[in-house]
């Protein structure tokens, strides 16, 4: 993300068309494994960007999974 916008969106794809052939079960523990392992590294202001990114490169219709995966639901 660090000056790499062109790159983050298209790696950013890549995990749309993946999620869209193996679509997460809702509350998967997949999913909350992600989620914990970004909270690590990643600061709530940056999950936000990505959030914003991934919706921007795949679209609504991921919104929620997006937001599990990122740790961003309370």
């Amino acid at each position: 993300m660090q000056g790499k916008h062109s790159e983050a969106v298209s790696e950013l794809s890549k995990i749309c068309v993946i999620h869209r052939i193996f679509p997460p079960e809702e509350s998967s523990p997949e999913m909350e494994m992600v989620a914990r392992g970004l909270e690590k590294v990643l600061k709530v202001e940056q999950r936000e960007l990505l959030m914003g990114m991934l919706v921007g490169a795949c679209g609504e219709e991921n919104r929620k999974s997006a937001a599990e995966a990122l740790g961003l639901v309370w």
